[in-house]
């Protein structure tokens, strides 16, 4: 690692169990807040500001119109150029089996 950048190496510290220090009880004056985010597939944003408190919901103004009733952008795929699709079938080749119907149903311009 200190290797990675001759002009401006980096420094590197090894650490043992000793660097780790116990601030449950602790009062802190902190310049800012980094808590720990959680999105979930709902679309709600949970938060906690300290590792053993549970997760909070983040309140946040909801959209005037919900996600279903929007409007989609695209009516269909979009059509990729011909050299495009022959680069795609190209790596193909180094992708695992799995993921190439997708790359089969690409359609060209």
């Amino acid at each position: 690692m200190r290797a990675a950048r001759p002009k401006q190496p980096y420094q590197v510290f090894q650490i043992d169990h000793t660097f780790f220090k116990n601030y449950e009880g602790q009062t802190c004056n902190l310049a800012s807040i980094r808590p720990a985010l959680q999105y979930l597939p709902s679309g709600e944003i949970k938060y906690k500001l300290r590792h053993p408190e549970e997760w909070t919901i983040l309140p946040q103004r909801r959209p005037n119109k919900p996600r279903e009733l929007l409007a989609p952008l695209y009516n269909e795929a979009k059509k990729l150029k011909p050299d495009k699709i022959r680069h795609l079938q190209i790596l193909k080749q180094f992708l695992p089996i799995e993921y190439h119907p997708f790359y089969d149903s690409l359609q060209s311009e």
